[in-house]
């Protein structure tokens, strides 16, 4: 599974406007690792981890920048029965705030739980979820037992209010953040493969 800067990183570089067929030009490592919050060498490393993982291919030209290109990026928007993977469209403040969550599984369940109140069928309306911890757990790797996930969405974040009661997880979108999580607020876009 990826960590948090590799997915940071695969959400930042769709800021860059890739062309139709997914591919990014002359981008800086020293830029990407201000936005995500890390050094160059890291941003190295994840870009090495996201080809790994068949995200991104990459390539670094004379000048020493860096090529991209986002694999399968033309499937991105088809629907499901056409090959489709889903996508979820992010501004800018709401990535900002996603890169100040130091936890990898509290970053995880917070982008499932977007991806979530995004689904279509709620046409942008949800504001409140409820999962069981199971259900949760199930999309984490095995060292996140029940108590690794409480402390974990227990501390603060200014993207969902977050409770529990028993053994289920209400998450609820901060109204404070609410600008911040409007879809395309500023009308950029981060598309995260789900």
């Amino acid at each position: 599974m990826l960590k948090a800067n590799a997915i940071k990183l695969f959400m930042l570089l769709h800021f860059y406007h890739p062309d139709s067929n997914g591919i990014i030009r002359n981008l800086d490592a020293g830029e990407l690792a201000a936005n995500v919050g890390c050094n160059v060498r890291t941003i190295w490393n994840n870009l090495k981890t996201l080809q790994e993982y068949t995200y991104i291919s990459y390539s670094k030209n004379e000048y020493g920048l860096i090529n991209i290109l986002l694999n399968d990026y033309e499937n991105y928007y088809l629907p499901a029965n056409k090959g489709g993977r889903g996508f979820l469209v992010v501004s800018k403040e709401l990535y900002k705030r996603l890169c100040n969550i130091k936890s990898l599984v509290s970053l995880r369940i917070f982008i499932r739980e977007l991806l979530s109140l995004d689904a279509p069928e709620l046409k942008g309306q949800a504001s409140v979820d409820y999962k069981k911890i199971k259900e949760i757990r199930n999309l984490l790797p095995a060292y996140c037992k029940p108590s690794v996930i409480k402390e974990k969405l227990g501390q603060e974040s200014d993207i969902f209010i977050v409770s529990f009661k028993d053994d289920v997880v209400r998450f609820q979108i901060s109204i404070n953040n609410r600008q911040g999580i409007v879809i395309d607020g500023e009308g950029s876009k981060v598309i995260c493969k789900d």
